[in-house]
């Protein structure tokens, strides 16, 4: 999941300016997910013996998040995306490690790959959206 320190309390605050401020904020982390999501799909296809696991990995987000994930419905697919502590089949668990560049996972370069364009999504839109809010400046 990409968290996004003080999402929470920023949309909070939004919803005290406009209600369509907070509904903004979820539509930019739908549309971050689906991007990250996609290239990590990506990424698998192009990873041995993960390619078949490519179909699992999905987008999710909300108000306050931006998510990955991978379903469970098959038992090793989340050994063969983030790897494992447990079993010797996979690669080392990639875990809650900040350095995410390891071309051995699909969704740790896909988020990686597109933390530029995160960023930029959210100075954007989120900033249309105050301007629209507020015509005249901040005052």
């Amino acid at each position: 999941m990409l968290k996004v320190e003080g999402l929470k309390e920023f949309t909070s605050a939004l919803r005290k300016v406009s209600a369509d401020l907070p509904r903004v904020v979820r539509r930019v982390n739908a549309d971050i997910a689906r991007q990250v999501a996609a290239d990590a799909k990506s990424e698998a296809m192009g990873l041995p013996g993960r390619s078949k696991f490519a179909g699992l990995i999905s987008s999710s987000a909300g108000q306050n998040f931006a998510a990955v994930r991978v379903s469970a419905s098959h038992p090793a697919a989340g050994g063969w995306v983030f790897g494992s502590r447990r079993f010797r089949q996979f690669r080392s668990w990639i875990g809650n490690r900040a350095d995410l560049t390891s071309d051995t996972y699909a969704v740790g370069p896909a988020i990686q790959k597109n933390l530029p364009r995160i960023e930029a999504s959210y100075h954007a839109r989120i900033g249309v959206a105050l301007r629209k809010a507020f015509p005249k400046g901040s005052g």
